[in-house]
């Protein structure tokens, strides 16, 4: 990989070894609020078939969108059909 490909602070080190998991399928999101206010997401996603969640508070969830548009835009990428739409299925 290319430094060109790395949005943010990416952690390379290679005297430690992260375990990685792939998302075989990632299912959707879930806002979390606080007092009713947007305080982060719960993201739901699948690893070889098995279901798995992650939390993401407020910050880092609007830090990670900012990266993934940077990559939408920097690699050309159309922007997919809206999500909210009920007949709308994830390639």
């Amino acid at each position: 990989m290319t430094t060109e490909n790395v949005y943010g602070e990416f952690f390379i080190d290679p005297t430690v070894t992260i375990p990685t998991e792939h998302a075989s399928h990632i299912r959707g999101c879930r806002v979390g609020r606080v007092k009713g206010e947007f305080a982060g997401i719960d993201l739901h996603y699948e690893v070889d078939g098995k279901p798995r969640s992650m939390t993401i508070d407020r910050g880092n969830a609007m830090y990670l969108l900012s990266l993934l548009k940077c990559l939408q835009l920097n690699e050309g990428l159309p922007f997919p059909d809206d999500p909210r739409d009920p007949n709308w299925r994830a390639a």
